[in-house]
């Protein structure tokens, strides 16, 4: 985020969020992505395998991706070979992941790609006990988390910010606009999911 926005997000955070009960959105079937920027090691420490996108089943990926958040989105990736890939694991994905999950199209070539979570349920440092993510403190978490609620996403050439669905700042949604600052960006109440803008 560029500064203006990430003064007004700290103003927002100190105000609103310290004391917020709300479960944290890793407590939900959701998907994770990484930035290129982001440290991959706090997964790494837990045991937790990569996966490149040449080794897996193209359309078993596509097929969970395509069902998400629903529950039919289960253990179901598999790897070339036809094994199933155990969860949590990290997979690499194309960037336009979701186009081809509308498409159905399995056959790429020439991609950018990214890492995302494989879990059926919870973030393995989401703790169910306290609701609340157990490294939130850890300068390595990525930046999606980091973020959270705020969704970046594009519309119409537009670079929007939204606040996802379930968080409480939805609540104060007038508050916030007022004090949001001007520029090329617009803010969204009650955004559902959206693919994170360069």
């Amino acid at each position: 985020m560029e500064e203006k926005l990430e003064s007004w997000w700290d103003k927002v955070f100190t105000r609103y969020c310290p004391d917020c009960k709300n479960p944290c959105c890793s407590g939900t079937r959701h998907i994770i992505t990484f930035d290129p920027s982001d440290d991959l090691s706090l997964f790494l420490e837990l045991g937790i395998n990569i996966h490149p996108w040449d080794s897996l089943n193209k359309e078993s990926v596509i097929g969970w991706y395509s069902r998400l958040p629903a529950l039919a989105a289960k253990r179901v990736i598999l790897d070339k070979g036809g094994n199933l890939i155990e969860q949590p694991a990290l997979i690499e994905i194309p960037e336009n992941i979701a186009t081809l999950a509308g498409s159905g199209k399995g056959r790429l070539k020439g991609e950018e790609f990214t890492v995302a979570l494989y879990v059926h349920r919870s973030c393995p440092f989401f703790d169910n006990s306290t609701r609340l993510c157990k490294v939130h403190k850890d300068s390595r978490r990525p930046a999606c988390c980091k973020t959270h609620p705020l969704i970046f996403f594009e519309e119409n050439g537009k670079k929007v910010i939204g606040i996802q669905k379930g968080c409480h700042l939805n609540s104060v949604f007038d508050e916030l606009e007022k004090e949001f600052p001007e520029g090329e960006y617009i803010l969204r109440k009650d955004v559902e999911g959206g693919n994170r803008f360069k």
